[in-house]
């Protein structure tokens, strides 16, 4: 079996992953005896042709990996960031004066690393050890009223939401996505709450080779939309599966409910076969344009093509 720094590969947990190059993978994992224990300790390993080699390890729970230049930066659930490079790794804290959290992920887009999470918490990465929020819009104007106790804890309840995943636009435009159906624009200074066609969970959006962003969610939820107008995908398949990831691949959409990996051909939602014995489960689904990788907690399948896949681990 091959070991990390920690334990062994087939013993650890995979959270995530990043495509640096073909067979060329970065991957945040957790042990798998640290959960049990409840002392998670997340470890950060590269991938490089049949070949694990761990990098940096922190000893809290973590939820997300992006890569920023030389920098490879992990999130944890309460606000930790795990930072390395060149051999050498840090640990900070994204706002050590505030209580975050939980939060739900990270993204690299356009040479910015955003967090985002819980209570609209989204962040930006300036530089080494240095976020900023970005949080104007997302709460509304007040009238200057003074408000009672019951009509503060009224608004408190309306208001209240998070952010699951971020993406950028045709335009460039960031778009984030979250509880309640929420969907929001960033102009570069606020945020703006656009129409949606749900009231269910997002859970994640990615940007289509079609132009169009695509967002998963709760009950077989999938939506396609841009500029503010967004509606409902119909597809045949099954149905009420509760999506919690996607991307774009080879001109279609790939789509991940924790027990498999589907995607949709025209309008039909079909099984992806991975010319394995069993159904292969797929929590988390990675792609750039040469390869996507299908992951769940101990898997690992890559392919080129959509049609022939590997498996990593095993």
């Amino acid at each position: 079996m091959a070991s990390t720094g920690l334990f062994e590969i087939s013993e650890c947990v995979l959270v995530d992953a990043c495509i640096t190059a073909p067979s060329h993978y970065v991957f945040l994992a957790h042990s798998e005896a640290s959960l049990r224990n409840e002392q998670p300790v997340c470890e950060l390993i590269e991938y490089r042709d049949g070949r694990w080699v761990p990098l940096a390890a922190w000893s809290w729970e973590a939820v997300a990996l992006a890569n920023q230049g030389t920098y490879w930066v992990v999130l944890g659930r309460d606000g930790q960031v795990g930072e390395t490079a060149h051999g050498a790794s840090s640990e900070w804290q994204i706002d050590p004066d505030s209580a975050l959290g939980p939060f739900r992920g990270m993204r690299s887009l356009a040479d910015n690393v955003y967090a985002y999470g819980m209570k609209r918490e989204v962040f930006q990465r300036r530089e080494r050890g240095h976020w900023v929020r970005l949080m104007d819009g997302f709460e509304p104007p007040s009238d200057g009223r003074e408000l009672t106790l019951a009509e503060e804890m009224k608004v408190r309840r309306k208001n209240l939401g998070g952010i699951n995943a971020i993406a950028l636009g045709p335009a460039g435009e960031l778009t984030a996505v979250g509880m309640k159906g929420e969907i929001w624009t960033h102009d570069g200074r606020l945020w703006s709450k656009m129409d949606s066609p749900t009231n269910l969970m997002l859970k994640d959006l990615t940007l289509g080779g079609d132009g169009q962003l695509h967002a998963c969610g709760l009950s077989g939820t999938l939506l396609a939309g841009s500029a503010g107008q967004w509606a409902a995908i119909s597809y045949e398949g099954t149905q009420e599966l509760d999506f919690c990831s996607i991307a774009w691949f080879e001109g279609m959409l790939y789509v991940a409910d924790g027990h498999s990996l589907r995607r949709l051909v025209g309008n039909l939602l079909e099984l992806v076969d991975h010319a394995a014995e069993n159904i292969v489960p797929c929590v988390r689904v990675v792609a750039s344009e040469q390869r996507l990788l299908s992951i769940a907690g101990q898997e690992v399948w890559e392919t080129s093509d959509g049609k022939f896949w590997k498996c990593l681990l095993g």
